[in-house]
């Protein structure tokens, strides 16, 4: 059984479920609108289905209420940021803001964060450089999760990463993944819904594949593409963890770590193309680039070549349209949010 909602409604009854556990309006709205993007955009593991989790981490002081941002160092085309363990999504957007404000001036920007927490989905972040038509990047850690390729102990993190480009006539060019075979909410999405999983995404406790997502919680996820994605997710692990310094104990001497605490760590990088081009002729060059893709032939197995976050781009404006559906698992979920935390405006309300 499905349930159809509309997009406003369900992101005033998720803001209101967190403003029960005390947080602020802007907090509130900001993690609610970080959920309600992924949803209609159709990354449903990590849309509704993470606010249970989030509310029962702010409740148990994982996520800090009240957290106090704070800038390390700067400089004109930098920002290094501790988080403080507060929400994601608003330590993300608050330091995305700040590097595209400094792309303005110096051209590219980066911006590291240490002490966050899990920033939902990493495309809502490196989009928002596209509204300023700027290419934008986000990548992040996330607690050890995944194999090292060869392994079979739990080494790196699902650890995705997402670059937005701006386009002319054409949707832009938007990847966003993570470098294990499947993110871990799309395990515990199947869990939530009672589906099995692809034998490919995970090992079990013993090392052997699993398509009962269940033991692949309690398992390991595989790295995509073999070594591949091993190897870049070993790259984002430096750029987001120990470059930040999410990843380094305050007691590591001389370099080298003797603790490896499961914190957070982002980074972000925005890149201004009016300074390096003329904008008209790099959104027209991207605009070919993706006529000449999709036009390319065809292998007998595809219907329709695709670009990077075309199929997101289409699944929002269908959503927007038509409603987003969710699933019986996460109405349920939100059901008992709503008796648990007293929600005050009603799930039904929000039925189309």
């Amino acid at each position: 059984m499905s349930y159809k909602v509309d997009p406003e409604k369900i992101r005033k009854f998720c803001a209101e479920a967190f403003l029960t556990v005390h947080l602020r309006p802007e907090y509130s709205f900001r993690i609610a609108d970080n959920l309600l993007q992924a949803e209609l955009r159709g990354v449903r593991s990590h849309g509704l289905v993470q606010i249970k989790n989030y509310l029962k981490q702010i409740t148990e002081g994982k996520i800090n209420r009240s957290p106090k941002i704070s800038i390390l160092r700067e400089s004109d085309a930098l920002l290094v940021i501790d988080g403080d363990n507060g929400p994601g999504s608003v330590t993300g957007t608050w330091a995305m803001e700040g590097c595209i404000e400094k792309a303005k001036l110096s051209g590219a920007a980066i911006a590291t964060v240490k002490n966050g927490t899990h920033f939902g989905m990493a495309a809502y972040y490196a989009m928002m450089a596209l509204k300023q038509d700027m290419i934008g990047i986000a990548a992040c850690t996330s607690p050890r999760l995944v194999s090292v390729y060869g392994g079979r102990s739990r080494e790196l993190g699902t650890n995705p990463f997402c670059m937005a480009v701006p386009a002319g006539s054409s949707y832009p060019v938007v990847y966003d993944g993570a470098t294990s075979e499947a993110a871990f909410n799309k395990i515990f999405f199947a869990l939530r819904e009672g589906r099995k999983i692809p034998a490919s995404w995970a090992v079990d406790s013993d090392g052997n594949n699993t398509t009962d997502p269940a033991a692949a919680i309690g398992g390991t996820l595989l790295p995509f593409g073999s070594y591949k994605g091993s190897d870049i997710s070993v790259l984002i692990y430096i750029l987001c963890g120990l470059l930040s310094g999410a990843a380094v104990s305050e007691n590591s001497v001389n370099g080298k770590i003797l603790e490896f605490p499961d914190q957070v760590g982002f980074s972000f990088c925005a890149i201004d193309v009016r300074q390096i081009q003329e904008l008209q002729i790099f959104k027209e060059s991207v605009d070919c680039m993706i006529e000449r893709l999709k036009t390319s032939p065809i292998r007998v197995s595809s219907e329709k070549i695709y670009m990077p976050g075309e199929k997101e781009f289409l699944v929002k404006e269908k959503s927007l349209k038509c409603g987003i559906e969710l699933g019986e698992g996460v109405w349920n979920d939100l059901k008992s949010v709503q008796g648990e935390y007293g929600v005050n405006i009603s799930l039904e309300e929000c039925l189309l």
